[in-house]
């Protein structure tokens, strides 16, 4: 994603911009039924949303705190660093966005960055080459014709890793950033501003697998 008017460079711009061509992407890939490559596009969103975030509050900190407050606050975690810092401004209760969608999207972001084996259920998706999708074929169930692409396991994934919640956190990710750019009126953050109007465009429907 190129933007039009901000040219600044910033680890965290950068990563959004990234993040915005992997949802864009993945957006893609669920409209053609290809539930691997959602998935995969997915977690990427997730992952680079994440450390996007705390990119953004630690520049903010180093250069708004002072040097002991800031050292200090720096060890801490990503939800608890945009607390403080937007509680200097303005009080945010913690089971509220934009603090709760801090909390998940960290949460989401540390799944995927310690992965642990996991069941994911034994599930199998079914795309026929026309587009037809089986959730869980039984022996009874009539096949399409043509050749059949076979997703093993991904049913649970799906569900966490899809281009609809890719989307919704994306949102609330540059929601969250714009708050905290207005309150400190941080020029160098503006960039998610006008990439938010971008991604307010985008519509994702639930699919065949009801995500």
């Amino acid at each position: 994603m190129e933007l039009g008017a901000s040219r600044k460079a910033t680890i965290s711009k950068i990563l959004m911009e990234q993040a915005y061509d992997s949802l864009t992407n993945a957006i893609t890939a669920r409209e053609k039924n290809q539930f691997s490559v959602e998935v995969r596009l997915s977690v990427n969103v997730m992952l680079l949303l994440g450390i996007s975030l705390e990119g953004v509050v630690n520049e903010l900190g180093e250069n708004t705190l002072d040097n002991w407050t800031w050292n200090e606050l720096e060890k801490s975690t990503t939800p608890l660093k945009w607390k403080v810092i937007l509680g200097a401004k303005k009080n945010y209760p913690v089971h509220e966005r934009p603090i709760q969608t801090i909390i998940e999207v960290m949460k989401l972001r540390n799944y995927i960055a310690h992965p642990k084996l996991k069941n994911n259920g034994g599930g199998i998706i079914l795309v026929g080459d026309q587009g037809e999708v089986l959730i869980n074929p039984t022996d009874d169930t009539l096949l399409p014709g043509g050749d059949l692409t076979i997703y093993d396991g991904y049913n649970t994934l799906i569900k966490d890793f899809n281009a609809r919640n890719a989307l919704m956190y994306t949102t609330r990710s540059l929601q969250a950033i714009n708050e905290i750019v207005t309150l400190y009126q941080a020029p160098d953050f503006e960039w998610s501003m006008e990439m938010l109007k971008e991604v307010e465009k985008m519509k994702v429907e639930r699919n065949t697998t009801g995500n």
